[in-house]
């Protein structure tokens, strides 16, 4: 596998380094990118790292800038095209840059690959000044989006600290996050040393800049002098260096400044000291900061004032004392009175966390887990197309999250509707809105749909095309045909087209034949409609399968004892049209209005019965309510469900009121005589026939209580047995596993 590592900053030591290593103990070739740009010396980066790739990268001259963050938007976009022309298997991206985050979900939605985002720090979070918060909160919320709306792209995401997993939970999949804290190298690894402990020395390492608390360094460390002698060793560098200086010596306080060192240079130094400190403004958001685990590497407890992680360990460990504006001069009078064995007791504990937390073996056992993940994902794409929203989530959604699950990157192409947040954010499917005129004919439209399935199939290079429904089906299908793409498709009925032999019948079987032509594996949801694919020549034996519908999820759709209306309630549930047998159904309302008997109906109206039905509802036993959003929530009303259909792949209605435990009457058709035990369960109709279907209901009529009981027992048994939804999704992931070269767990 390909891998690219992503850092605008370089982080190779902190990060980076065992990252990469990690990844080529598996085998695995690494590429890393930074940026050519010193973010630290604001210089452009002279000794560089060989085997690495540096990207040009706009000069900037202060951290808080809006040249510094164009310099960023440009280093993101750079990496974007880099990417792009090298085409890495799997990318991590230590973010921020935010920007780097959203270039990188652009390129995923453009190509395969797994991507994991390693969030190193928090911006604009970590550095907001109270000053400008207020005028500048806009910018700084859409700069923080950049970030929180690419995490769903990641297939797995690092936080550098538990608190930033906190801030960003809303956009984090809990399953597929980890913190991995900072991690340093086992080359120094520092003997326990006797120190004196008449003066205190006080280590500040690190940068010197606007987001550290000199204020509240300086004043905590007079207050220290007032009780024991301190010495300040100050070593790093920064914009507010010289005015850090110049405050602690205002205060009598002894001040060191050793410059930036490094390696050996900056440990002894370091060994000198009894404490680290590390003090922030009280607007930063940060947990952990690598300064605390060089203190800690070292040996040294602190004297800290972050929040978080930080914090958290400080008090729970023993390893150093937490500061804040109350408590300054108690800390200081503690601090004064510690002896040399508590303070070695504090060193031990110390290099205890280190080594439990933050030292290479610690990072090797938690980056583990990342690794694991990855050798999981299956890197193959699946392109779902479908005409409604409201089909894939009804019927598929658990299908779709198995796909999921067994690590395969889904994409849904549909017309956008109320479920898309649980595809996007709960099954982390990329969606891609696509407009459909189900039901028209009008050539220009279904033609800009064929341009949009090319370019869709084009771009996303999907490894299988999964269809679903008429148009989806034939004109993706041609689409796949055409650019070699292996595909597979749900036939979820043959539709009114198939019902009579004339040009429509044979126009519709010609495009069926183009579409499904080198099919994978077509799934008809019942005998007949496959029977008819086969006899029109449209596919092949081999390629053909049935399945029980979309099968119910029984867990939904729970059984439930038979309602004890004062009336038995019927209830017809589908779209009103002559084909579903609403005609029928009506015909029967009328000559029972007169019995213990509600009637009620749910469904889209056709046009040409909106009158009838105003009519029907003069009759005070029937009623109307229209379509319907959450009608899985009004089974337990009703008593008996009626579709007297003249045809249908297979009812989904007649599966979720049969799992409910309800009676079900329906003609006898394939698509619907499957889901019914004739006189068990339910009772069947001759299709068109309202006479067949008025003894179907005096016949429900006419059962008592304890045989409508035994009726849903029944029918609940055969789901149990034949629809079971996991059944079913079972028979579609075999096929898919077995297409794409997989295993089926």
């Amino acid at each position: 596998m390909n891998v690219m590592i992503i850092s605008c900053f370089g982080y190779y030591e902190q990060r980076v380094r065992f990252v990469k290593e990690a990844f080529e103990q598996k085998g695995h070739h690494v590429e890393v990118v930074f940026s050519d740009f010193d973010h630290i010396n604001k210089a452009k980066i002279v000794d560089k790292r060989a085997g690495t790739t540096y990207l040009k990268s706009r000069p900037y001259y202060k951290n808080i800038s809006l040249s510094r963050i164009f310099s960023h938007f440009l280093f993101a976009r750079s990496a974007y095209h880099y990417a792009c022309k090298k085409q890495p298997d799997l990318i991590y991206a230590v973010i921020p840059p935010n920007t780097l985050g959203k270039y990188l979900k652009k390129y995923k939605k453009k190509n395969k690959v797994r991507l994991i985002f390693d969030i190193y720090d928090l911006w604009p979070e970590s550095f907001v000044n109270q000053k400008f918060a207020g005028i500048a909160r806009p910018f700084f919320l859409k700069w923080a989006s950049f970030r929180n709306q690419s995490l769903n792209a990641a297939d797995f995401v690092i936080t550098e600290c538990d608190l930033y997993r906190e801030i960003l939970a809303e956009f984090l999949d809990p399953e597929h996050t980890k913190t991995i804290y900072l991690t340093k190298g086992s080359e120094f690894e520092q003997p326990m040393i006797s120190k004196p402990m008449e003066t205190l020395h006080i280590c500040y390492l690190g940068s010197i800049n606007n987001i550290i608390s000199i204020d509240m360094i300086v004043r905590f460390l007079k207050t220290l002098q007032n009780y024991r002698p301190i010495v300040v060793d100050i070593i790093g560098k920064g914009e507010t260096k010289d005015d850090f200086i110049r405050k602690l010596k205002a205060q009598g306080i002894e001040t060191i400044y050793h410059g930036a060192l490094f390696g050996e240079d900056k440990w002894k130094i370091m060994n000198q000291c009894h404490f680290g400190i590390n003090m922030m403004i009280n607007t930063v958001r940060v947990g952990l900061t690598m300064k605390s685990v060089d203190y800690f590497e070292a040996g040294l407890p602190i004297l800290n004032n972050i929040k978080g992680d930080t914090w958290t360990y400080v008090d729970n460990f023993n390893l150093g004392f937490n500061v804040d504006e109350k408590n300054i001069e108690d800390v200081a009078r503690k601090l004064a009175k510690l002896d040399e064995r508590q303070f070695e007791e504090m060193q031990r504990n110390v290099r205890d966390v280190f080594a439990s937390k933050f030292s290479l073996t610690a990072f090797q056992r938690d980056f583990q887990s990342v690794l694991d993940y990855c050798e999981k994902l299956t890197h193959k794409n699946i392109l779902i197309l479908c005409n409604h929203e409201i089909v894939l989530y009804n019927f598929k959604k658990e299908l779709i999250q198995k796909i999921s699950e067994k690590g395969y990157q889904v994409h849904i192409s549909m017309p956008f509707n109320h479920s898309l947040p649980f595809f996007e954010d709960t099954l982390k499917c990329d969606c891609i809105e696509t407009r459909i005129d189900r039901r028209g004919i009008n050539p220009l439209k279904d033609f800009k749909l064929i341009l949009f399935y090319r370019k869709l199939i084009k771009e996303l290079k999907p490894d299988l095309v999964f269809t679903l429904t008429i148009k989806p089906t034939i004109y993706g299908g041609v689409v796949s045909r055409i650019y070699g793409v292996d595909y597979i498709t749900n036939i979820t009925g043959l539709g009114s087209a198939f019902q009579n032999d004339n040009w429509l019948r044979k126009f519709v079987v010609h495009m069926y034949r183009v579409a499904l032509k080198n099919v994978k594996k077509a799934f008809f949801e019942n005998e007949d409609n496959c029977r008819v694919f086969l006899e029109d020549k449209i596919v092949e034996v081999e390629n053909s399968c049935i399945v029980h519908g979309a099968g119910v999820n029984l867990q939904e759709f729970k059984f439930v004892n038979p309602c004890k209306n004062p009336k038995l309630v019927f209830a017809f549930i589908g779209r009103v049209m002559k084909e579903k047998g609403i005609d029928e159904f009506l015909y029967c309302v009328d000559k029972l209005r007169n019995e213990n008997a509600e009637f009620r109906v749910y469904g889209f109206c056709e046009e040409e019965y909106i009158a009838r039905l105003k009519e029907m509802e003069k009759n005070p036993n029937f009623h109307y309510f229209g379509f319907c959003n959450d009608i899985a929530n009004k089974y337990n009303e009703f008593d008996v469900i009626v579709l007297p259909s003249y045809h249908e792949g297979m009812s989904n209605v007649l599966l979720e009121g049969a799992s409910k435990g309800k009676i079900l009457i329906t003609s006898d058709i394939f698509g619907c005589k499957e889901a019914v035990i004739d006189g068990k369960s339910g009772f069947l109709a001759t299709k068109a026939d309202k006479e067949s279907l008025l003894e179907a209901c005096r016949k429900a009529l006419a059962l008592s209580y304890e045989e409508r009981v035994a009726f849903g027992l029944e029918a609940r048994k055969l789901m149990e047995k034949e629809f079971d939804r996991n059944i079913i999704n079972k028979q579609y992931m075999e096929a898919i596993d077995e297409i794409l070269g997989e295993k089926t767990l």
